[in-house]
């Protein structure tokens, strides 16, 4: 047993009909994004400073408006900000200058490292190899403990190999 309280070994299913968190988010309570949602669009009736008339501006609009008048006088970053958002922000291009020497001895040694795996898989026999992947995908599932292995010994079936005497 693990000397951490809080470990996965010590933790105990809840019972049917029986609530963890009594005090938790309280039912019909509004969450913040719909909140701001519906206070955004509330409306109020406004000179529209471009056109000078009474019109009825939500709130998201407003904002909008007060950010389109400091582009208006000069305020470059918030015309930057209206162009990014109607337009999108232009690409970003980062130049790699990448100088690696002796590349072709280093894809060599990939290629050669490759060639050594394919012909250990070739020459194994099919227990053999259901066997190694059995246990490999059983230490990728948490030791084995919680996760039953996604590896069975039936999908080696469409596996094709060649006889690595070729």
């Amino acid at each position: 047993m693990p000397n951490n309280p809080n470990a996965i070994d010590n933790l105990i299913p809840a019972k049917k009909g029986e609530i963890r968190n009594p005090k938790g988010y309280p039912k019909g309570l509004e969450h913040s994004s719909t909140r701001l949602k519906r206070l955004l669009s509330l409306t109020e009736n406004l000179r529209n400073p471009i056109t000078k008339k009474m019109e009825g501006f939500t709130v998201l609009e407003q904002l909008d408006l007060q950010q389109i008048i400091k582009a208006r006088s000069g305020d470059t970053r918030a015309y930057e900000t209206i162009i990014d958002r109607l337009e999108g922000k232009p690409m970003q291009f980062s130049e790699i200058n990448a100088n690696i020497e002796n590349s072709k001895e280093v894809s060599d040694g990939l290629v050669g490292f490759g060639e050594k795996i394919l012909k250990r898989f070739a020459d194994m026999d099919d227990e053999k190899l259901k066997n190694m992947l059995a246990s490999a995908s059983k230490s990728l599932t948490l030791e084995g403990k919680y996760a039953k292995p996604k590896f069975t010994g039936e999908d080696l079936s469409g596996i094709k190999r060649s006889s690595g005497k070729e």
